[in-house]
């Protein structure tokens, strides 16, 4: 992408996939546009329905930039991250094919 990388997991070929934003610089918030012709690649390249990505429930910032790419959020998941013997809740936003703009 020029100021990010991302990774996929959970590809399903024909349906889903999640991404995960490994590194990102400012860049990103100030040209969305890229990183949404990058998901719209990943939708055409495999044919999916869906794009999800869950992020820590404490990184709010996090979550605004992902609805300024398209996503929305779905809601929350209870306990997904363990850190140390610690237990954090995620968010999770999605994108579902020609529904989210």
């Amino acid at each position: 992408l020029g100021f990010g990388v991302g990774r996929v997991t959970h590809l399903i070929r024909g349906h889903s996939c999640r991404v995960h934003g490994v590194f990102w610089s400012k860049d990103a918030y100030r040209h969305p546009e890229v990183v949404r012709r990058a998901l719209i690649e990943l939708f055409d390249r495999f044919d999916l329905v869906r794009i999800e990505c869950v992020v820590p429930s404490s990184m709010r910032s996090l979550g605004r930039l992902l609805v300024k790419f398209g996503f929305v959020k779905e809601g929350t998941l209870r306990a997904i991250y363990k850190v140390d013997d610690r237990f954090f809740d995620g968010d999770i936003y999605s994108i579902v094919g020609g529904t989210n703009g």
